[in-house]
C-alpha cells in the first residue's frame, strides 16, 4: 500500500516542533480530521469550541487542550464572539524519547485518558509561564520557517535543537499542571510501563496497516501477551488489540469522510484482508456501517 495515499487526508507538518498565533475570524478546518502529531492548543480567546463527533465542549480563555492522534475532531468557535485567537503547537512525539526520565514520560498526559481531548482549566500560577515559553517557541518556528534549508542548514538544525529543548521545558510545565488537576500514578513502575506504552502506541500508529497482531507485537518488543495486556490495561484501560482497532477504525474514517474509495479499498488500506471483518469491527465501533457512516458525513459536511 502507498502510505502516500493516506497521509493526504490527515494533517500532517513538516517540522518536528511547530508553533504558531493563529488570530482570524473563524478557524481553518471545519471537518472532521486527526493527525499523526501531539497537539497543544492554548485559547487566548474564551470563543474556542472543541468538537468530536459525538460532543463539544468550551476551550475556557486561558485553558490548555491537549490531542493525540487517537480521535477525529475539529477546532470551532462562536459566531459572532469575536476573533480567534489561540497558539497551536505541534510536535513528533519521537522527540521525547531522549527527554524522558525514568521518573516522567512527558507523554503521559496527552495518552493517559485515551479520550478524544485533555481540557485544562486555567491556572493563575503556572498559565503565564506556559503562555511565555509557547510566545517564545513560535518565534522560533517563525524563523525556521523563513530560512532557506539550502544556504542555512546549520542555523535551522541549531533552531531546531533549541525547539526540542525548549518543547522539554514547556512538557514538564504542561505535564505539572496536568498531574495538579487530574492527579494520577507516579509510581517508577507505572512511568517505566507508560513510555514503553508510548513507544508500542507509535509502532501501531506507523504500521497499522499491515498484518499486525498482538503476536507480532509482542515479538517486536519482547513481551509475552500477558505483560503486553497488563501493560496496556495499567496505563491506558484497554487492551492493545482494543488500541489496533481504534486505529483502523480511525483511519477508516476519515477516508470514507474525505475521499471516494470503496469499502473494500478502504478496509484493505487500513489493515483487514477481510471486508466482513473490517464492517463488524467498524460498526461496533461507530455504531453504524461504513457506508451508513459515509452518508451521515457527507450530510453533516
Amino acid at each position: 500500500m502507498n502510505k502516500a495515499d493516506l497521509f493526504q487526508y490527515r494533517e500532517i507538518f513538516p517540522d518536528k516542533v511547530n508553533v504558531q498565533h493563529k488570530v482570524a475570524d473563524q478557524t481553518e478546518k471545519t471537518t472532521f480530521h486527526f493527525h499523526t502529531h501531539m497537539e497543544i492548543v492554548y485559547a487566548i480567546s474564551d470563543n474556542l469550541v472543541f468538537r468530536t463527533e459525538d460532543s463539544q465542549e468550551m476551550v475556557p480563555q486561558d485553558g490548555i487542550l491537549l490531542l493525540n492522534s487517537m480521535n477525529l475532531h475539529y477546532i470551532d468557535y462562536v459566531r459572532n464572539h469575536g476573533l480567534c485567537d489561540r497558539y497551536v503547537l505541534h510536535f513528533d512525539p519521537g522527540i521525547t524519547l531522549h527527554l524522558n526520565t525514568p521518573e516522567l514520560n512527558l507523554l503521559d498526559c496527552f495518552i493517559r485518558f485515551q479520550r478524544p481531548g485533555t481540557i485544562l482549566a486555567p491556572d493563575p500560577n503556572k498559565s503565564p509561564f506556559i503562555l511565555h515559553k509557547l510566545e517564545e517557541m513560535e518565534k522560533r518556528s517563525s524563523l525556521s520557517r523563513s530560512l532557506d534549508p539550502e544556504e542555512n542548514m546549520l542555523q535551522l538544525h541549531m533552531n531546531q535543537l533549541y525547539l526540542d529543548l525548549e518543547l522539554g521545558e514547556l512538557l514538564i510545565l504542561v505535564n505539572d499542571l496536568f498531574r495538579s488537576q487530574y492527579g494520577g500514578p507516579s509510581s517508577l513502575s507505572y512511568q517505566s510501563h507508560s513510555q514503553l506504552v508510548s513507544e508500542i502506541c507509535r509502532y501501531i500508529d506507523a504500521h497499522y496497516e499491515e498484518n499486525l497482531t498482538v503476536e507480532c507485537l509482542s515479538r517486536q518488543f519482547l513481551l509475552s501477551k500477558t505483560q503486553l495486556y497488563n501493560i496496556f490495561k495499567e496505563v491506558l484501560n484497554l487492551s492493545v488489540s482494543d488500541y489496533l482497532s481504534h486505529v483502523r477504525i480511525t483511519q477508516a474514517k476519515s477516508l470514507l469522510i474525505h475521499t471516494d474509495y470503496s469499502v473494500e479499498m478502504i478496509s484493505q488500506k487500513v489493515g483487514y484482508n477481510n471486508i466482513s471483518s473490517f464492517s463488524r469491527v467498524f460498526k461496533a465501533k461507530a455504531g453504524t456501517g461504513p457506508l451508513q457512516y459515509r452518508k451521515k458525513q457527507s450530510l453533516c459536511c
